[in-house]
């Protein structure tokens, strides 16, 4: 039995569609369909797709890791689950030109030899890999678009459609209907729910606020919902100025786009190097400063953004190994004392 006919083509060109990454998209979608009507099939067998498979859950992990160590841990899910249509398409094309047509269960899951026993058909794994990349087609999406969730509708009819026959599908438009709108309240509520469940999970297993770690790309805000205000006597920084009033905004990360409670950045890369004129002493504009300001923050792990005003020419008494600023103006640094002033 082989990978359903047209069902994961359809959602990769969804997925790349939501992602802009429609010419890939497409050539992954014509090679999964070349391999249902191509009469040449390789002899690969459970090793080659058991290699495969380890490879793209190795993949996965290091997405993970890559994240937590450049403190994005607040959106480390979304770019997990953005990856799983490249992480598992090697498998499913090896899958979509074997000569097999079921696999062992414990050619994805290493266990007892019980899996041995338990056979997973090309079709039932095609229908995994399609709910993979709807999900990762969601993360691409707003979560308020309604063009979107018509398009999963209608490949998920036509996929009814197929496999039941149109008369079936009649006699099920009543229940295919009311699936459709619970799903629609399920799709938009899952969408809000997740950014509050990273926040808990990162408090509980962080020990900490993960609003104090801002990711340069992108952040997750709370400015379309209500909740109770919150009131703490937690010191946030402390900032002391020599003469005039203090300046009237600090900010850490720049972001240019909104969507759906999230900010993001295009230019997010720190490619410009502020130049050191001193062991504590670092040069970020040409120009005199006008004024002065003394600001005691804390910077997790020791890497981290800077609080600072905007059109900071310079910073003095900061120990660090590394400091870069990006084009929206943001600094980068690292090394640095867990307490900077």
């Amino acid at each position: 039995m082989r990978i359903p006919a047209l069902l994961a083509p359809m959602t990769l060109l969804l997925w790349g569609w939501e992602t802009h990454l429609l010419p890939y998209a497409g050539a992954m979608a014509l090679a999964l369909e070349l391999g249902r009507w191509s009469p040449w099939r390789a002899t690969w067998g459970d090793h080659a797709v058991r290699r495969a498979w380890n490879l793209s859950i190795l993949g996965l992990v290091a997405i993970a890791a890559f994240h937590l160590m450049n403190l994005r841990a607040t959106g480390i899910a979304r770019p997990m689950i953005e990856a799983l249509p490249w992480l598992f398409f090697a498998p499913m094309l090896i899958i979509a030109w074997s000569r097999n047509g079921d696999w062992p269960l414990s050619t994805f899951l290493q266990g007892s030899e019980r899996l041995e026993k338990v056979r997973c058909s090309s079709r039932d794994l095609g229908l995994w890999y399609a709910g993979f990349v709807l999900l990762a087609a969601g993360q691409g999406n707003s979560g308020r678009d309604w063009i979107f969730y018509a398009a999963v509708v209608v490949i998920v009819a036509e996929a009814f459609v197929r496999w039941n026959g149109f008369r079936a599908a009649i006699s099920a438009t009543a229940a295919l209907a009311l699936a459709a709108a619970i799903g629609w309240i399920t799709h938009t509520g899952l969408n809000r729910l997740q950014p509050l469940v990273e926040a808990q999970a990162l408090r509980f297993f962080m020990l900490g606020d993960p609003g104090d770690e801002l990711d340069p790309k992108e952040a997750r805000t709370g400015l379309d919902s209500v909740t109770d205000l919150k009131v703490s006597k937690k010191i946030v920084l402390r900032l002391e100025t020599e003469q005039g009033p203090p300046p009237e905004l600090l900010h850490r990360a720049t972001y240019t786009n909104y969507r759906f409670s999230q900010w993001e950045a295009s230019r997010e890369d720190f490619v410009l190097n502020v130049p050191a004129e001193g062991p504590e002493n670092w040069k970020i504009l040409a120009r005199p400063a006008s004024r002065v300001a003394r600001i005691h923050a804390p910077i997790r792990r020791g890497t981290g953004l800077l609080p600072l005003p905007p059109g900071a020419t310079s910073i003095s008494g900061l120990p660090a190994s590394e400091v870069r600023r990006n084009r929206l103006g943001s600094v980068l640094v690292a090394e640095a004392p867990k307490e900077a002033a």
